[in-house]
């Protein structure tokens, strides 16, 4: 990521990327904006391939370039505490290695075999909807 001054006042700078990673510059305006002492902070990206993406920051009494470096040093510091609690996170969960599923032993099919021959219930099931599907046919015709 290469940074270019483009514009610099006593209380507004204006910085153009080349490069930048879009996810990292968010953030910092985000940053900027909760400062009390930053006026406006912007990010406008533009034509995307016509313009380079550009950042302005305006403040009240501190100079921008101090605003900048301080929403920078705010930002290092989340990420670390981030990822301190991150590793933390993962020591805590205790990884169980799955143990491998034992196979069935597939029986032999017999040569000739029969096809097996349903249980008593779905007999009674199937005699039921039968049943039911008379009844129905009966009752329509009436």
């Amino acid at each position: 990521m290469e940074l270019n001054l483009i514009s610099k006042d006593k209380k507004l700078v204006v910085i153009e990327f080349t490069d930048v990673k879009e996810t990292i510059v968010h953030p910092l305006v985000d940053v900027l904006l909760t400062d009390e002492d930053v006026l406006l902070a912007a990010y406008k990206t533009g034509h995307p391939q016509l313009d380079k993406p550009r950042l302005t920051v305006k403040t009240k009494r501190v100079s921008p370039e101090t605003a900048v470096k301080k929403a920078a040093e705010s930002l290092e510091v989340e990420v670390k505490q981030l990822k301190k609690e991150f590793d933390k996170a993962v020591k805590s969960v205790k990884t169980k290695k799955a143990a491998p599923k034992k196979k069935k032993a597939e029986k032999p099919k017999k040569k000739g075999a029969a096809k097996a021959k349903p249980s008593k219930a779905k007999k009674t099931e199937a005699k039921k909807k039968t049943t039911k599907a008379k009844d129905t046919k009966k009752k329509t015709k009436k």
